[in-house]
């Protein structure tokens, strides 16, 4: 055989005779990840070795790819075995948390978080004997790569028999390459990914998209002041609004008894991220309707508002930009003023900074305000001042005691978020003013799992976390020069809404309307043919 002839068969070769142990090794680490799920959730079945040729194929090809140059293989074996560990702990971690092995929708997360979340994160949902162990399993698979090196495996038996079952692998993955592709690629890992869907929330320059809307007046009199506040992470059945046994709304439920606040009973939010939700919020994108369109093509309301003659403000606690808030954080560049809030001298950052934020232009007489808030985002304890922290796990003995302290800062969470709120509606209180509170999605509190507490990731998670509470605080001179509307708002409470249509709730209450359709009409809960179903 010529030189070359044998350099190539040693090559071909050299996962079985020099890298066997590596090999077997990166195929357990890549195959466990699928296996462990398959076997939580349906027992140990024959089927799931159906996985493993697949598996070894891989691991096969990869081994040979660094067998190519020695010293490229001594850095780059650490490294590739570090990352099958880091998908074998984050798949194991997220089947025992989430009920679900990594999908789409924790990718999509993982690249828009922000470093401060994830610390949040970390102290909220990671104990620290769990990152403990984590960090030791990694630093195992630094070390491992320079050990099999000095326990090769040299038998012309063992490289005869991988041989032969490399060979069945391929057979058998070409014969069951639908069963595979399905058991590995399931879901919406599969869609993405073998599909060529994955992408992360676009990056837009809303300036760029304006849509120059027809706007027609349905009311001569325009409100003076619109305000729309977008809370966060807000479970209505957390709200003692919505009939929670727990104090958790005492501000807001002064003004409803007072009948200036309307408190809608079937509100869901059409995602249960941030990012996701905004893309529908804001907007005329409707929720499995117009997803096919970029969500930046549609027409905003700030937009309408700005056309309307209203001079818009942004407020928001959350951050300016990054990858991570890069769908809410590109709805300030249309408004005409926008203020983003600090953390304090003591790193805190408590939604009241924005109360006292002046957001109106007294040169103009129309003002529409924006406010986005930190609201009840995780890790819950940082979302209140000390003097919120009334509620104790003591006062939750009927629930398991590993969910009280979760459930406490919750509700600390939200009574300071009411807090917030009713201030926000009472600076405006003297004024012909309306103002929408709504959270950009839920929360699900150990409902859907007594182990699971976060925004939602599993279709049961999701289903909790989309219930969300909907306000509208009228003024009494609100009242007073739109009465027509404000009976109108008042009979709608019943109503089954998603805030994919907010914009509509907010023109009809507004007195505006799209003059080259009747979108205003059909999708606002507010309008007599919706009010009366």
């Amino acid at each position: 055989m010529s030189t070359i002839g044998q350099k190539l068969k040693d090559w071909i070769l050299s996962p079985f005779s020099r890298n066997l142990l590596y090999l077997l090794l990166l195929c357990a680490t890549l195959s466990a990840p699928r296996v462990y799920e398959h076997v939580s959730f349906y027992g140990f079945r024959c089927g799931h070795l159906l996985v493993a040729p697949l598996f070894f194929i891989v691991s096969y090809l990869i081994t040979l790819a660094l067998s190519l140059n020695r010293y490229l293989a001594l850095v780059l074996k650490p490294i590739v075995l570090l990352l099958a560990t880091v998908f074998l702990i984050t798949n194991i971690y997220c089947v025992e948390v989430y009920r679900s092995s990594l999908n789409y929708d924790f990718i999509q997360i993982l690249a828009e978080t922000n470093p401060d979340e994830v610390s949040e994160y970390l102290e909220s949902n990671v104990s620290t004997s769990t990152l403990s162990l984590a960090a030791i399993c990694l630093l195992a698979t630094l070390i491992l790569p320079f050990l099999l090196e000095r326990l090769q495996l040299k038998s012309k038996i063992l490289t005869l028999a991988s041989c032969v079952f490399l060979i069945l692998s391929i057979g058998t993955t070409c014969y069951n390459w639908d069963f595979v592709k399905g058991y590995v690629y399931g879901g919406q890992i599969h869609k993405h990914l073998f599909d060529g869907g994955f992408r992360l929330r676009e990056v837009a320059n809303l300036t760029e998209h304006l849509t120059n809307p027809s706007i027609a007046q349905t009311d001569s009199l325009q409100p003076a002041k619109v305000i729309v506040i977008i809370g966060e992470s807000f479970a209505s059945y957390h709200s003692s609004l919505y009939g929670y046994d727990k104090a958790t709304n005492p501000l807001l439920q002064t003004i409803e008894n007072e009948g200036n606040l309307v408190v809608f009973k079937h509100v869901t939010s059409s995602e249960t991220y941030t990012t996701q939700a905004f893309t529908y919020i804001l907007n005329t994108n409707i929720h499995g309707v117009d997803d096919g369109q970029k969500w930046f093509d549609h027409t905003t309301v700030i937009e309408v508002l700005n056309k309307a003659g209203y001079h818009t403000f942004w407020c928001s606690n959350q951050d300016m930009g990054g990858i991570y808030d890069n769908v809410p954080s590109s709805h300030h560049v249309i408004c005409d003023d926008r203020f983003f809030c600090e953390k304090n001298a003591d790193g805190d950052r408590f939604d009241g900074a924005m109360i006292d934020v002046m957001t109106c232009d007294d040169t103009c007489p129309l003002n529409a305000t924006f406010y986005h808030m930190m609201g009840q985002h995780a890790a819950y304890n940082y979302r209140y001042p000390s003097d919120y922290d009334l509620f104790k796990p003591n006062d939750y003995s009927l629930i398991p005691e590993h969910q009280r302290e979760k459930m406490a800062q919750y509700d600390n969470a939200t009574l300071y978020n009411d807090f917030v709120v009713y201030e926000l509606m009472q600076k405006y209180s003297n004024d012909d003013a309306i103002v929408f509170y709504v959270p950009d999605h839920g929360e699900d509190l150990f409902v859907s799992n007594p182990n699971y507490c976060g925004h939602g990731v599993t279709p049961e998670s999701k289903a909790v976390a989309v219930q969300i509470p909907m306000m509208v605080y009228m003024s009494p001179k609100y009242q007073e020069l739109h009465s027509a509307t404000a009976e109108r708002i008042r009979q709608s409470t019943e109503f089954e809404f998603c805030t994919d249509k907010l914009i509509y709730a907010i023109m009809d209450a507004v007195g505006l309307r799209f003059a080259d359709n009747d979108d205003v009409e059909k999708y606002s809960p507010f309008t007599p043919k919706q009010a009366s179903l």
